[in-house]
């Protein structure tokens, strides 16, 4: 899979530089620019995404008392069962009530589901990343799980996000038609901006915009817009109290 990365700066995203100085440099902003054509917006999320069911994928609907196993599976030295059981996950939370996810997502993340689910972001097989970065996703909204947000905490906890971030370079465009949910939904945090900014995320959404993919288009401003939002909730934080 190949990075997208940009030289990194010494600047923070907020103009100030590790040595002091104040004046922002070109590249902070550039960074600037990227979010003054968009309008100001509350976080967006994404709706519950849909697994493109893999052909590997049996024809059984799991079942909720599959979870225990299904989770534990998820570290088994074994990849085909490895994979089976986060394919068998994504179904489950693709095809459950929505009353039910409430309950479903805090198993997964009573079970250690979340840490298993981020270590899985690295796996080269795309059947597996894609199904995590799909359940990650879906977990990170509360239109799927009311309490999204301690899903997100754990996430930030094992160092998800940043594991994100190499699928949006993907050429598996289902790849990072999943990626780009997942971060959309979980990029309100202002400590993300700079790691986006670091990393080169931030220039690879602007690339998406403009690549002709409607879908990638679409997931590539939401993400935009949420961090722009982001940032503006950050500098209204830090405004002094009249």
């Amino acid at each position: 899979m190949d990075v997208w990365r940009e030289p990194a700066s010494s600047w923070f995203v907020d103009g100030e530089s590790s040595e002091g100085q104040s004046r922002p440099s070109s590249s902070a902003s550039s960074f600037f620019s990227t979010f003054e054509s968009l309008p100001s917006a509350s976080p967006l999320s994404t709706p519950r995404i849909a697994l493109e069911r893999p052909s590997t994928a049996g024809s059984d609907q799991p079942s909720t008392a599959s979870l225990p196993r299904l989770i534990s599976n998820l570290v088994s030295l074994d990849d085909e069962e490895k994979s089976e059981a986060v394919i068998q996950l994504a179904l489950l939370i693709d095809c459950s009530a929505q009353e039910e996810m409430e309950a479903i997502g805090e198993r997964i993340r009573s079970l250690g589901g979340i840490e298993r689910l981020v270590q899985l972001l690295e796996h080269p097989d795309a059947s597996i990343h894609q199904s995590a970065l799909l359940i990650l996703g879906n977990l990170s909204t509360d239109t799927v799980d009311p309490d999204a947000e301690a899903t997100k905490t754990l996430l930030k906890a094992h160092g998800g996000f940043a594991k994100l971030l190499p699928h949006l370079s993907s050429h598996n465009k289902l790849t990072v038609a999943y990626a780009l949910g997942a971060v959309q939904n979980t990029c309100m945090d202002f400590e993300y901006v700079g790691v986006m900014q670091q990393s080169g995320a931030v220039a690879r959404l602007q690339e998406l915009l403009v690549e002709g993919n409607p879908r990638l288009s679409a997931y590539a401003r939401n993400c935009l817009m949420n961090l722009r939002q982001t940032l503006v909730t950050a500098a209204a934080r830090r405004q002094p109290a009249r």
